[in-house]
């Protein structure tokens, strides 16, 4: 089922920043998605770190990706439902349909495209709480950059 963002689509610039701050953690690796739309930039744990969480059938080590052009940037991400509901709170995505509709936990959930170098650290630190829910690792607050 797609599931994509429909306005306020990512400028291309800041979606090649995304990309950068994404991947530049050592224990994550870029692939192409294993469950979303063709072209999908697919996040994944490196096979050597021990996934404690049990994902999605075919995922493997995919704990969320970035769609591409047109719906460029938005992206879905493993969660732990409490921060997956504060961020759908506070206007940073939804949840994926399949979860309203019971055939998924509610642990996934679509962030909305980065508008500018605030909204990339933001998402990078989701990325980051995704790989520490699935790892079981603390999630440590956000906190803003300089």
């Amino acid at each position: 089922m797609p599931h994509i963002q429909l306005d306020q689509l990512i400028d291309p610039e800041v979606e090649q920043k995304l990309g950068e701050a994404i991947f530049a953690d050592e224990s994550l690796i870029e692939k192409p998605s294993g469950y979303s739309l063709a072209g999908a930039r697919g996040i994944f744990v490196k096979n050597e770190i021990e996934i404690k969480l049990r994902l999605p059938i075919g995922s493997g080590t995919e704990i969320g990706h970035i769609h591409p052009h047109p719906e460029l940037g938005s992206m879905h991400l493993h969660l732990p439902e409490p921060l997956a509901r504060e961020l759908i709170a506070q206007g940073w995505g939804e949840f994926h349909p399949l979860v309203q509709q019971g055939a998924f936990p509610p642990h996934i959930v679509m962030l909305y495209a980065p508008r500018d170098g605030h909204e990339i650290s933001l998402i990078q630190w989701f990325v980051e709480a995704s790989y520490k829910y699935v790892t079981k690792e603390e999630i440590t607050p956000f906190r803003e950059t300089e």
